[in-house]
């Protein structure tokens, strides 16, 4: 059965904890979410438990129902192959360090 997000594509840049999570909600609701990793893999492979390498209860967790791709961003290949699937795809969501600032008095 197809959920209220289906049809829609998303890349997912995001790494531990709430982005990953926020994809997966939106991957539960039909969207198409394609996880881009580093050559490295995604930090969150190698936290504990796990029954195979590289697959961490976290991980599986937060990427379900997500399709995986690889790139390197610090080459120019895979910035290249970055901006082909940029294309493609509107939405994107990439982790934003967190805002400071301060009340003014």
């Amino acid at each position: 059965m197809a959920g209220p997000l289906s049809g829609i594509k998303i890349l997912d840049l995001t790494t531990v904890a709430f982005g990953p999570y926020a994809t997966q909600i939106l991957a539960d609701y039909g969207a198409e979410v394609i996880k881009v990793e580093s050559p490295e893999g995604d930090i969150t492979r190698a936290i504990a438990p796990m029954k195979s390498a590289g697959m961490g209860h976290f991980f599986l967790m937060s990427n379900r129902n997500k399709r995986c791709i690889v790139l390197d961003l610090k080459s120019e290949s895979g910035r290249k192959g970055y901006l082909n699937w940029r294309r493609a795809l509107t939405p994107l969501c990439v982790r934003c360090a967190r805002l400071r600032w301060r009340a003014s008095v």
